[in-house]
């Protein structure tokens, strides 16, 4: 009999290709794409996580997820011709992974 334990672990890698448009002076439209290679999951991906903040510090750090399948999303609300820095994660239940980030 052969048995065999899989060790789940946070991803290690980042998610790729990430580009960010302005839809309008109070929102961005952020699209990535998935893990370039799934070695770097170590496990069952559970989606993704979206962190954004004003460049000049002003406001805190806000947080979004998305689902596994999502690969787009679109940030609203946002203050008026402020730069953000955006920031993305692919996250399984053991945790987030590194980020990847534009501004």
């Amino acid at each position: 009999m052969i048995h065999s334990t899989l060790k789940f672990t946070v991803p290690t890698w980042t998610p790729t290709s990430l580009a960010a448009w302005n839809t309008s002076s109070t929102s961005i439209l952020l699209s990535w794409q998935p893990l370039a290679d799934w070695y770097y999951l170590h496990g069952i991906l559970r989606g993704y996580l979206i962190s954004y903040s004003r460049v000049d510090g002003l406001l805190s750090k806000e947080n979004v997820s998305t689902s596994s399948s999502s690969l787009l999303l679109e940030l609203t609300g946002l203050d008026e011709y402020v730069e953000y820095r955006l920031e993305v994660r692919a996250f399984t239940v053991k945790g987030s992974g590194p980020y990847a980030y534009v501004n």
